[in-house]
């Protein structure tokens, strides 16, 4: 009876590492020294997934590239998700990176970037 207790706790750790399903992945690029928004820059939100991984390892990944609005913002939905990576890059300002852990279906990553 001790194994299958140990086999039910195994099993759950397993299942902790699971894709989101339906996520969206918004944010803002501004200027790290003015906090102005920086508008039409392109975004890449690259998505790393689970998918049915046996040892939960990412075994996929999904990349869109969006352009930010004139408040600086942007926005992107994927399918399902567990890892975001962020990147943006300008000719007049150091490039932006920042990645995070997706729990829920709405994530904010915003990005600032300071001149170079």
């Amino acid at each position: 009876m001790k194994y299958c207790y140990v086999i039910f706790i195994f099993l759950g750790f397993l299942s902790c590492n699971k894709d989101v399903q339906d996520i969206t992945v918004q944010g803002v690029v501004q200027n790290a020294e003015t906090n102005e928004p920086i508008k039409n820059i392109d975004v890449t939100i690259i998505c790393w997934k689970y998918g049915n991984s046996p040892d939960q390892s990412y075994t996929e990944d999904e990349t869109k590239i969006v352009t930010t609005n004139n408040e600086g913002m942007y926005k992107v939905n994927f399918d399902k998700g567990a890892f975001v990576e962020v990147k943006v890059s300008a000719e007049t300002y150091t490039d932006g990176h920042e990645t995070k852990e997706i729990y829920q279906k709405k994530n904010t990553v915003d990005i600032s970037l300071k001149k170079r």
